[in-house]
């Protein structure tokens, strides 16, 4: 059985996709629910409420209609008792009239009053009350301070004759009428305005007999309506009788009023309710529907009302609108209330889960994140010995199952892994290694193991076990992973080190090696010139051999300074190589370089072979660097080349993407190279030991190589043994399309190298400025035997103090660089900094130093001095150097 987890993996993307979109159309699903059970909870509860509330004002109007239908009967009974007294009050008048009339007698108006006062005083209680009696025209009453109150008609202006009275009597009839006929009874209430005390007064009048006698009671309590007549009818309701016409007769304020009001604001209040429902043959809406004014207290009112039929009468009733609704506006404020509750609860739990829903999908995707950086998630229950496929390739959830027994998954597991590794996963891996790592608590353990890819290559896997307290404690996950670049990438890092390792003890023996060559290279020099010089001193008296001794003294000290110079080289940094972009003519400068080899050719009997082909000879780079390369390999092809060998040397132009490429090819016939040789030769301290005269440090191509790739150019070397070795060397200049077109073209014969500078020192004064006497003594004899005139100065501050002395005198200054009191940096910039003598910008002055590298000689130009010759000095370079700056300070 195979694995093919690139399926895997794009079967997991699509099956995390799908769940993905199912669980976010899910919790879509669940929030638009939540809204809809929301909405529908608030529209039937307002549904609720709109029905309770009808039902309310429906109840409370026909409640209110019969409360005003009582109220009108109660009334009504009232006052029917009070008329049957004035009916038997009546009669007694007539009788008691008639009797004094048939004996003869005057009828006692006064007497009469007083009998029927202390006869009807018991059954008006509670009430005081004043009895009227009209007869043959005169007024009569009981009380002598009576202010007849029934007389006081609001309507009309009081009169006190008999005639105005009847016809009060006759304007408050209780049916139209053209005359006042006996036995009708009259009734007038009204609240009165004389006393301070708020009264209840209503007034019953009769006729008597046809003569046009009259009797009247006033009725006056100082308790309200509802105490007398009003009794069960609900204090919180407004009372208001109103006659057929809509005038007031009686009314009366509800208890819980805070603006109460007098007869002339509810006569403008009841006007209003009267002419729109009432006067407009409207009154089915009164009676019929729920009617809302604002009464007369300014606060909104519901009004009930009851016509009687019999007299006309109109009895309406107001309670408050709030009070109406009270049951209702508390049930509505618990809703409201409920409702806002709901909706901070529901909001609260929204942003939760939002939050919540954010976190888990932050966590979601971090899971996933993570599980798709596996290729297969196992889930094991070692107690019960189960196993669920979490993640798998459909080969293996088609070889074992979703979920099944863990004997299965070790099964699968034997067959992929590479038969050697089988046991250490096993061991590692065992339903009796997992339960002893879970009761360690140890949380993650995995290895690196080769298992089988469909193609059938075993790759690099890491199977990981992973326990946490989120799970049950029997329960493990089993994570594998490809790591297959990154551990072969690991094994190339440790192969790598193994290499390094390997070099450095190469080295560390190379290093050895060289340091006992080295010495030997050293002291084989060193011993030859003291040796020599020994010889010169015993032949002093011999020219000859004395100058063949010197001969061979410079000879060797050569060689001794050009091992000195590759092993400072190879010693130094590579950050401390630095390139400098100076101008020059390629085609000179190499003729400059392969002088010495030229002459060498000749000594050696060897052939040496020049060919240009070059576009452009002015260009900018560092020669130096590249005359230190060319160095080497011409001076190897000499070295490894016997008698009568070919040393081949060529430079030819290429343009390489707008950029001119130099190539360098140094060919020659010697000895060649053994393929093992090639593999080290850019090795510091290896050198070809098949020619055990040739002498070296074994550092010089270590340079080469180092140089070459510092001017950002290439190296190739193909070598045969017995046949020879050919180097070549690409390497990009830039092009000084500054320089003048003639110095282009100019011949061979100008080339330094051609310059006869002999005889060039004779006469010349030159101030020498060295500190150590031995250099000083060497510059001065040799200087002075070629003709100079020689002036010393022993530090740069003598040579300042010298120059500005006597500086017309001297033609050229030879500067030492390190010397005590002041450097031959420092001097030379005060050197060039007097002003006062002209001769001090123009003089030439040469660095004559140790520090031969490209950063010293770029330090000496930025100064001011004119050229650099290392030491020890070659006294044929300086003598052209010398030629050449004085023969340019008198061009100028």
């Amino acid at each position: 059985m195979l694995w093919d987890f690139a399926g895997t993996e794009k079967k997991f993307k699509v099956d995390n996709a799908r769940l993905d979109s199912r669980l976010k159309r899910s919790k879509k699903n669940m929030s638009a629910y939540g809204v809809i059970v929301f909405f529908l909870f608030i529209f039937f509860t307002a549904l609720g409420l709109f029905l309770l509330r009808s039902t309310i004002l429906n109840n409370s109007h026909v409640l209110g209609n019969e409360i005003a239908s009582r109220a009108n009967t109660k009334i009504l009974d009232f006052i029917d008792k009070q008329k049957e007294v004035l009916h038997i009050v009546g009669h007694y008048a007539e009788n008691e009239i008639e009797r004094a009339h048939q004996a003869g007698e005057s009828f006692d108006e006064k007497a009469f009053v007083k009998e029927v006062k202390s006869l009807v005083s018991h059954s008006f209680a509670p009430f005081d009350y004043t009895f009227y009696g009209c007869f043959d025209g005169k007024m009569v009453t009981s009380e002598s301070n009576a202010k007849d109150c029934f007389l006081s008609n609001p309507h009309l202006e009081p009169k006190t004759d008999a005639t105005y009275w009847y016809s009060v009597i006759d304007s408050m009839g209780m049916h139209e009428r053209n005359k006042f006929t006996t036995n009708d009874i009259v009734l007038f209430l009204h609240n009165s305005k004389e006393s301070e005390s708020n009264k209840t007064i209503f007034t019953l009048a009769t006729k008597i007999n046809a003569k046009g006698d009259a009797i009247a009671f006033d009725f006056i309590s100082t308790k309200s309506p509802r105490e007398i007549y009003l009794d069960g009818i609900p204090d919180t309701y407004s009372y208001f009788l109103l006659d057929p016409q809509g005038q007031i007769i009686l009314f009366h304020n509800d208890k819980d009023n805070d603006k109460p009001f007098d007869v002339d604001k509810a006569q403008i209040f009841v006007n209003s309710i009267f002419t729109k429902f009432i006067d407009k043959k409207a009154s089915t809406e009164i009676f019929e529907k729920n009617l809302r004014v604002s009464g007369p207290g300014g606060h909104s009112v519901h009004v009930y009302a009851h016509h009687d039929e019999v007299t006309g009468w109109y009895t309406i009733l107001t309670t408050p609108y709030a009070r109406v609704l009270d049951e209702y506006n508390f049930i509505f404020n618990i809703f409201i209330c409920i409702v806002t509750l709901f909706l901070v609860v529901e909001i609260s739990m929204l942003y939760r889960e939002f939050h919540l829903s954010r976190q888990i999908e932050m966590t979601n995707e971090s899971l996933k994140v993570l599980g798709n950086s596996y290729n297969d998630i196992i889930r094991i229950d070692f107690n019960n010995k189960r196993f669920t496929l979490l993640k798998s390739t459909d080969r293996m959830r088609d070889s074992i199952g979703q979920s099944n027994d863990t004997g299965l998954l070790f099964d699968y597991f034997k067959k992929v892994l590479r038969d050697d590794e089988w046991e250490s996963f096993y061991e590692n891996y065992s339903l009796a290694s997992q339960e002893h790592l879970s009761v360690n608590r140890i949380r993650d353990m995995g290895h690196d193991f080769m298992i089988m890819d469909p193609d059938g290559l075993y790759r690099w896997y890491n199977i990981r076990l992973l326990f946490d307290e989120s799970m049950d404690i029997n329960d493990s996950i089993l994570a594998i992973k490809l790591v297959d670049e990154d551990k072969l990438l690991e094994i190339e890092q440790k192969q790598l080190l193994k290499d390094a390792l390997a070099m450095s003890h190469k080295n560390e023996e190379s290093k050895s090696i060289f340091f006992s060559n080295m010495s030997h290279d050293m002291r084989t020099p060193l011993n030859g010139i003291m040796g020599l010089c020994a010889m010169a001193v015993n032949h002093v008296d011999d020219k000859e051999r004395t100058l063949e001794t010197i001969n061979k003294i410079t000879t060797t000290s050569k060689q001794l300074l050009s091992l000195i110079d590759d092993i400072l080289e190879i010693a130094r940094p590579e950050q401390q190589l630095t390139l400098n972009r100076e101008k020059f003519n390629l085609h000179q400068s190499l003729n400059e370089c392969l002088d010495l080899f030229t002459a060498q050719a000749k000594q050696e009997q060897k052939t040496l072979r020049v060919n240009y082909e070059l576009q452009h000879e002015n260009l900018i780079g560092d020669f130096p660097k590249l005359r230190q390369i060319l160095n080497n390999l011409i001076s190897n092809s000499f070295k490894y080349s016997q008698h009568g060998a070919t040393i081949s040397f060529s430079v030819r132009e290429v343009v390489e993407q707008h950029l001119p490429q130099f190539i360098f090819e140094i060919k020659d016939t010697g000895i060649g190279m053994t393929p093992e040789f090639l593999k080290n030769l850019y090795v510091p301290y290896i050198r070809e030991e098949r020619m055990s005269n040739v002498k070296g440090t074994g550092l010089g191509m270590p340079i080469v190589k180092n140089l070459v790739h510092k001017m950002c150019g290439n190296i190739h070397v193909t070598s045969a043994l017995g046949v020879g070795t050919t180097f070549i060397v690409t390497i990009p200049f830039e092009i000084d399309t500054e320089c003048a077109q003639a110095q282009k073209h100019q011949e061979p014969e100008n080339a330094p190298a051609e310059i006869d500078a002999s005889g060039i020192l004779k006469g010349l004064r030159i101030l020498v400025v060295e500190d150590n006497e031995l250099n000083m003594e060497i510059a001065e004899d040799i200087l002075s035997m070629k003709g100079a005139i020689i002036s010393k100065a022993w530090n740069g501050r003598e040579a300042v103090d010298i120059f500005t002395q006597r500086g017309s005198d001297f033609d050229a200054i030879l500067m030492d660089m390190r010397m005590p009191v002041m450097d031959g940096l420092q001097a030379t910039a005060a050197i060039r900094a007097l002003k006062e003598n002209s001769w001090a910008q123009q003089i030439p002055i040469i660095a004559v130093t140790a520090n031969a590298f490209a950063e010293d000689i770029s330090a000496t130009h930025a100064t001011g001095m004119n050229a650099h010759v290392s030491k020890p000095i070659d006294f044929k370079i300086l003598e052209k150097t010398l030629y050449r700056l004085i023969k340019k300070n008198k061009e100028l």
